[in-house]
């Protein structure tokens, strides 16, 4: 059912000899006449929403020129006053008329978040079913410290209902800086961070079955076992064993044809997604060591685990990434071809610096059977 309702950005004002539209998301602010086509429709759309068929029949009754309420309408909808707005056809339109953001109806919990997903919604998948898929994500997480534990709890406030999470990692005090969804008791009980946030989320949001993992994934057997094909993304937060870490999850991934994201300090990326054109971690170790030298190849070789990996943090730093990951989530349930990490990595960089992008082409031969652009190239014979 297709309706038409006033933004939720915008705010009308009666004047005494005109009208004042509000838009306090640009913010901007418009003046329109007191004639009787506007009266109308600001005056019908400042409490409820309508059908086209509605309007034009409430301006008969009125007198009015139903050519000229068509054209107002449309002019509303075309500066973004007004929106089209398509709603389930077995919803009752009185049901949800004169909610300020009618979503709510249908879900009291999620209703804000539905209405703001039109920004993703597509031909084929409106917010409602948009929302549904996110719902119905198994997502996995490896490693529950400050970016884990955040996108962790931002999942469950999304309505991600299948979450896991997986560490060995204990509470630290030290950490609370970045990891400000466990305690100073936890600490002092070396309660596993895996459990911590698990009883964080059965507070938060009691729908979510979150599964807890408390074990460390260092090797190829472990991500195997961990990772299966009921999985829709892994997300590699984790930072040791460096390299043995990222090439077990994309073995694994590859091998099982799961989708997984990986991250690197303040970096994002690469999102291998199978079944479409999207390069791997491989491929960017491959990138990696031709910049180096093959000093990364050597680097991960001789890695040891036991030493330590501190690094000066700040409370923002987790969930500036989270923001960022969150957003690609949901490119990836809408439209997998609008995922930014896709073939690329994401560099953040510190503060308020630009975000730019590094390409990862796929390469000839690498275990993820993509084709780098010199290669596909050549093999179509355009060089």
């Amino acid at each position: 059912m297709k309706v038409i309702k006033l933004s939720n950005t915008h705010q009308i004002i009666t004047c005494e000899d005109c009208f004042l539209i509000g838009d306090f998301n640009a913010p901007r602010y418009i003046t329109l006449q007191k004639n009787a086509e506007n009266t109308l429709i600001l005056e019908l759309f400042s409490k409820a929403l309508y059908t086209f068929n509605e309007i034009l029949s409430i301006a008969k009754e009125r007198n009015l020129d139903t050519e000229k309420i068509k054209k107002v309408i449309n002019a509303f909808i075309r500066i973004g006053v007004l929106e089209n707005c398509e709603f389930p056809d077995t919803a009752y339109i009185e049901d949800y008329r004169y909610h300020k953001i009618p979503e709510m109806q249908f879900n009291k919990r999620f209703g804000q978040e539905i209405s703001w997903l039109k920004r993703f919604e597509t031909k084929d998948l409106n917010r409602f079913d948009l929302f549904k898929k996110i719902s119905e994500l198994h997502i996995t997480i490896i490693g529950a410290g400050g970016l884990g534990s955040y996108l962790t709890v931002l999942l469950a406030a999304i309505g991600v209902r299948n979450i896991k999470i997986v560490d060995a990692d204990t509470v630290d005090v030290s950490n609370l800086t970045r990891q400000v969804f466990y305690t100073v008791e936890q600490d002092q009980n070396n309660t596993p961070k895996v459990y911590a946030l698990k009883e964080f989320i059965n507070k938060f949001n009691p729908s979510v079955n979150l599964t807890c993992i408390n074990k460390y994934l260092n090797d190829y057997d472990t991500a195997n076992e961990i990772i299966d094909s009921s999985i829709d993304i892994v997300i590699q937060t984790a930072d040791k064993p460096k390299g043995i870490l990222e090439r077990s999850i994309a073995e694994a991934c590859i091998n099982k044809k799961v989708s997984c994201l990986f991250t690197h300090g303040g970096n994002i990326g690469p999102f291998y997604i199978p079944n479409i054109s999207s390069s791997c971690y491989f491929c960017f170790e491959d990138i990696l060591n031709k910049e180096s030298d093959n000093l990364y190849e050597l680097y991960v070789n001789n890695f040891d685990n036991s030493l330590e990996t501190t690094t000066d943090s700040f409370a923002i730093g987790p969930l500036r990434l989270s923001y960022y990951i969150l957003l690609e989530i949901i490119c990836f349930v809408s439209d997998k071809k609008t995922v930014k990490t896709r073939d690329k990595l994401m560099q953040l960089g510190n503060g308020f610096d630009k975000i730019s992008f590094l390409e990862i082409p796929h390469v000839c031969g690498c275990k993820c059977e993509g084709v780098n652009k010199y290669e596909k190239n050549k093999i179509h014979g355009n060089i």
